[in-house]
Order: C-alpha cells, then structure tokens, then sequence
C-alpha cells in the first residue's frame, strides 16, 4: 500500500509544470508516517512542487532608467526536504529547475528573451501558532533564489549576439488560518514578498513592483502519509501551484 501511495504522488506530480507558499498549516497536517513511529519528536518528509507563475512585474531600482512594463512569467520543478519538529515546526528546503520568459520596453524598443535551466532553490520555517478544535493558524517565512539560467535574448524581433543570463533572489513572509472539513483543509491567507531581478546583458536589478498579496488553497489529506495540495496566489504576483508531501 505505501509503495502504490508513493508511486501514485511520483507519477501525478511528475506531468505537471514551484515558489509556491503552501499551507502554512502543513506542519500538523500529517500525523503518522508510513516508516517513522508517531511517536518520535521528529520526522523526515519529502515532496514534489510544480508551478506556473502567470505573472510578477517589476521596475527598475533606479529610477533613472526608463523601463517599462517589466514583467516574467514562468513554470518550474522543484524538490523538498522537511525536517518535522513535534508536529509544529517544518524545516524546509528546496531544490530544482525552471524556464522563464521576460521583458520590458526600453526607449521605445521592445527587449524580450526566454531563459531556462539553472537551479531554483529556497530554505524556509512553517511554524503553527495556535489550533482550535479543527481551525489553525500558522505562519510561513522564506528566502529563495533563481541562479545560472541563460539563454537568448531578442530586440525588436532581433535576436542579439550576447546570450541572455539572470540571478533574482527573494524573501517572503505569510501567515493564514485553515480549516479541517473531512478530509479537505482549505486555507486563506496573505504574504509580503520582495524579489531583485538581474538580466544580463541589461539594466541592472529590477525590484518587484508590487509587494502585498493573496493566496487561497485547499489541502487533501487523511492525516497519514501523503497531503496533496493545490494554490491560487495573486497581488504581488500571479500563480497557481500543485504539490504533494509525503511523510516517512
């Protein structure tokens, strides 16, 4: 049965296209584990994130320079690794890959390009305040990353003779109030998110011009082994997510 279950979370998430925020709840979603006693004070979890960013805009830091309509939008793998402390805390990392497109319009000329591979990575703490009966409020804080994607970049239809490269970096904070129903546990909640975009050869670092947001999700799990999750964000960015976690 744990080997279908693990089977079925590998394949489901592996066909679908993560800066996802999850449920902050996640920590005391799943109480027992398919190989560590429940018991134990602390366990080890595993999951799989895929993600489609719609949109992030972005505006130079200085404000000298005339960009307009700044923008990316992208879809990316990722890899987790959680580290469960008495079923309140979750230390988390991860790892993976994506592709991005972006552009602006500079003094008239429109700069656009796709950039891909690289590595996406993030380290972050869930952390549940408080539980009343089935209702639960937590908080989620994160720093991430985009490093060494490349490719081409175009200028008014023309592809340019230097390849394109980017770093971004990020940091975001969020809290939100869940509830158990059955076996679903929706949540809704709100985030501050700050991120620097660089793109090589350009302009600089771009920051993200808005900052404040929403995200709105729904958890299914029974409480063992496996949660699946699916996320809506909007304001500082437009997104939506699919993950699954699986405890051991």
């Amino acid at each position: 049965m744990n080997g279908f279950k693990f089977s079925f979370l590998t394949f489901f998430f592996s066909h679908l296209f993560a800066a996802a925020v999850g449920n902050p709840s996640f920590p005391s979603i799943l109480e027992e584990g398919f190989l560590i006693p429940d018991t134990s004070w602390a366990n080890l979890q595993v999951g799989v994130v895929g993600d489609a960013l719609f949109q992030q805009r972005f505006t130079p830091e200085n404000s000298n320079i005339n960009v307009q309509q700044a923008q990316i939008q992208g879809r990316s793998y990722i890899g987790s690794f959680t580290w469960n402390i008495l079923e309140r805390v979750n230390l988390e990392g991860a790892i993976g890959s994506g592709q991005f497109s972006w552009g602006w319009i500079q003094e008239d000329h429109s700069i656009e390009g796709m950039l891909k591979g690289g590595m996406i990575w993030s380290a972050g703490v869930k952390a549940v305040i408080f539980e009343i009966k089935d209702t639960s409020f937590a908080v989620d804080g994160q720093i991430g990353g985009w490093n060494w994607m490349d490719g081409h970049a175009l200028e008014d239809g023309m592809v340019l003779s230097k390849k394109a490269s980017s770093q971004m970096k990020y940091w975001q904070i969020a809290a939100a109030l869940s509830q158990r129903i059955l076996l679903l546990i929706p949540y809704l909640g709100g985030v501050v998110n700050r991120s620097k975009l660089k793109i090589e050869p350009g302009i600089g670092w771009l920051k993200s011009k808005y900052y404040l947001g929403l995200f709105i999700g729904c958890t299914l799990s029974l409480g063992t082994d496996i949660a699946l999750n699916g996320e809506w964000r909007g304001g500082f960015e437009q997104g939506f997510s699919l993950s699954g976690q699986l405890r051991f």
